[in-house]
C-alpha cells in the first residue's frame, strides 16, 4: 500500500480543504481528519464508519477514542499513524479493512472487542512494536499477511473459531516464538509449533523453534506452504518417510539451511541438491546453499513448484530439458548470478516474479508457444539488454514485467499486444526507442516512467494513456499520437525537454 492517503481523500458527502474534520451529512461516517492532527482524537458519538484513509498519514496522532456503535474501520483508515501506541475497539466493531493499521509502528497493544467478524489483508502489517496478540473468538475470516513484517511479534493466540490458518499470517515475523491454539478443534500446538489437530500436517514452525537441526516428527504427512519461512537459523532438516506432500515456499528465507535429509522409502528423493517427488516427476525445492553452478531439469519432470530455485545464488546456468508448460511464480526469484536459461518451446506461461532479481541474466530466448507472462516476471534483471517476444502469442504485458531493467535497450514487441500494463518498463533508463505494437489500445499508469525514451509515436489504435505513463522521461522531446487518444493530464509529468507534441 502506498502513501496516497497523505494527500487524497474520498468524500462522497462534501469537500475537505485539508484543515477541517469532515463527517458525512448524516454524521455516520468519519470521512477525513487533517494530517497535522496531534495528540488524542475523539471520534464523535453516532459514528458508525471510519472511511478509507480517514486518518491515513496522521503521523502525530498518538491516541484515538472510538465510540460505541462504530461498526466498520475501512481500508487504510489509520495507515501510517506511526505515533499511535494502542488500539481499543468497541464491541460493536465487526469489520476491519485491508491495511487499516498498516505502518502503525508504535502500536504495542490491540483490544479487539467481542464481535469482530473480518480482518482484512495486511491490516497490522509493519506494526513493528507489537509483541503479542490474541485473536478475537468471534472472527470468521481474515485476509493474507495479516501481520506482515511485524518484526518483534513473538506470540499469537488463535481462537477456537479459527478453521483455517496458513503461514502467510506470519510472513516476515522473524521473532515468532510460539502459536497457541488452545481449545481449537482444527489445530494443535506442541512446543509452540502449529499442527493440524490430527498432527498429520505441520502448518507453521516459528523461527525460534527451528534453530540448528530440526527433525519433522514421524507421522507428519504434509508440510504446509511456508511452514518454515523466515527460519533463518535453521541449518539442517530431516524429513521422515511419512511425508507425502511438501507445500510451496516451505523454506523461504532459510538462509542458513545447508542440509536436507530425506528418509528412504518415502515419496521424495534428493539429487544434486534438488528435491524431487519420487520418480522425479516434480521439482519441489533446491537448497539455496547448493554449490553447483549448472542445474539440469531432466526430461520426465512434469512440473516445478513455485519458488523452487528462489535465492539460489550459486546457480549460473539452468537447462530445462523437461517439456513443461508452466514456469511458476518466483521460480528463479533472486538468483542473482544466473546468467543463462535454456527453456523448451513447450513453455506457455511464465509466472509472476519468475526471474525477478536475476541481476546477472543478460539474455533469454522466449519460448515460441509463450502466451502469458506474469507481473514483474523480469523485474530488476539489471543485465538484460534485449527482449524479443514471439509473434502473435502474447496479448498483454502485465504490471512491472520489465521494470528496473536498467540495461534494457532493445525491445521487440509483436503487433498483437493490445495493452502495456502499469510500470511495465518503468526505470528502464537505457531504453531510448521502442516501436509500439500497431494493435496497442492502452498504455498503463507509469508504464514508461523514469525510462530513457527520447521519442514516442503512439499507434492510432491506442485509445488511452494513463496517469504518469511517461513521467520523468527527462530525455523525451517528441511525442505523437492520435487526436482521439485520451491522455491523462499527468502522463508527461517531469518531462522537462518535451517541446514537440503532435496530435493527428
Amino acid at each position: 500500500m502506498s502513501d496516497l492517503y497523505d494527500n487524497t481523500i474520498d468524500a462522497d458527502s462534501g469537500e475537505a480543504d485539508g484543515r477541517e474534520v469532515v463527517y458525512s451529512a448524516d454524521g455516520k461516517t468519519l470521512v477525513f481528519v487533517p494530517r497535522p492532527t496531534e495528540g488524542c482524537f475523539v471520534v464523535a458519538e453516532g459514528t458508525e464508519i471510519i472511511a478509507e484513509g480517514a486518518f491515513g498519514g496522521c503521523r502525530k496522532l498518538d491516541a484515538v477514542v472510538l465510540p460505541k456503535g462504530l461498526r466498520i474501520i475501512a481500508n487504510g483508515a489509520f495507515y501510517n499513524c506511526c505515533s499511535l501506541t494502542k488500539i481499543e475497539l468497541p464491541d460493536t466493531v465487526t469489520n476491519i479493512g485491508d491495511s487499516a493499521f498498516e505502518k502503525c509502528k508504535n502500536i504495542g497493544s490491540i483490544s479487539f472487542g467481542n464481535n469482530i467478524e473480518y480482518i482484512g489483508r495486511q491490516a497490522f502489517a509493519n506494526c513493528t512494536v507489537l509483541v503479542e496478540i490474541t485473536m478475537p473468538d468471534s472472527i470468521e475470516d481474515y485476509g493474507e499477511e495479516l501481520f506482515l513484517n511485524c518484526l518483534n511479534l513473538k506470540k499469537v493466540v488463535i481462537p477456537p473459531s479459527f478453521e483455517y490458518v496458513n503461514a502467510s499470517l506470519f510472513d516476515g515475523c522473524v521473532s515468532m516464538e510460539e502459536v497457541v491454539a488452545n481449545g481449537n478443534n482444527h489445530y494443535k500446538t506442541i512446543d509452540g509449533i502449529l499442527y493440524s489437530a490430527d498432527l498429520q500436517s505441520l502448518v507453521y514452525c516459528p523461527p525460534a523453534k527451528a534453530v540448528g537441526h530440526f527433525a519433522v516428527p514421524d507421522g507428519v504427512t504434509d508440510i504446509a506452504d511456508g511452514a518454515f519461512a523466515e527460519c533463518r537459523d535453521l541449518t539442517s532438516i530431516e524429513i521422515p518417510a511419512s511425508v507425502e506432500a511438501i507445500g510451496e515456499s516451505v523454506w523461504r528465507h532459510c538462509s542458513q539451511l545447508s542440509q536436507i535429509s530425506i528418509t528412504e522409502g518415502g515419496r521424495f528423493e534428493c539429487a544434486d541438491g534438488v528435491i524431487y517427488s519420487a520418480g522425479r516427476r516434480n521439482v519441489i525445492y533446491c537448497n539455496p546453499s547448493n554449490n553447483q553452478s549448472e542445474i539440469v531439469i531432466p526430461q520426465g519432470v512434469e512440473s516445478i513448484m513455485p519458488s523452487a530455485f528462489a535465492h539460489c545464488a550459486n546457480i549460473e546456468r539452468i537447462v530445462c530439458e523437461a517439456q513443461i508448460i508452466t514456469l511458476p511464480d518466483y521460480v528463479f526469484y533472486q538468483c542473482r548470478n544466473l546468467m543463462c536459461v535454456v527453456l523448451p518451446d513447450t513453455v506457455e506461461i511464465i509466472g509472476s516474479h519468475a526471474f525477478d532479481g536475476c541481476a546477472s541474466l543478460a539474455e533469454i530466448t522466449m519460448p515460441q508457444n509463450l502466451t502469458s507472462i506474469g507481473e514483474y516476471a523480469f523485474a530488476n534483471c539489471l543485465s538484460l539488454s534485449s527482449i524479443q517476444l514471439p509473434d502473435d502469442t502474447v496479448a498483454k504485458l502485465p504490471e512491472g514485467v520489465f521494470s528496473d531493467c536498467t540495461a534494457l535497450a532493445d525491445v521487440d514487441l509483436p503487433d498483437e499486444i493490445t495493452e502495456i500494463g502499469c510500470e511495465a518498463f518503468a526505470g528502464c533508463e537505457k531504453l531510448n526507442y521502442i516501436d509500439l505494437p500497431q494493435k496497442l489500445t492502452k498504455i498503463g499508469a507509469a508504464a514508461f516512467a523514469d525510462s530513457g525514451l527520447i521519442s514516442v509515436a503512439v499507434p492510432s489504435e491506442t485509445t488511452e494513456i494513463e496517469q504518469f505513463a511517461f513521467a520523468n522521461c527527462r530525455q523525451i522531446s517528441n511525442f505523437a499520437a492520435s487526436s482521439s487518444t485520451r491522455i491523462n493530464d499527468t502522463a508527461f509529468w517531469g518531462c522537462e525537454l518535451l517541446d514537440n507534441i503532435i496530435l493527428k
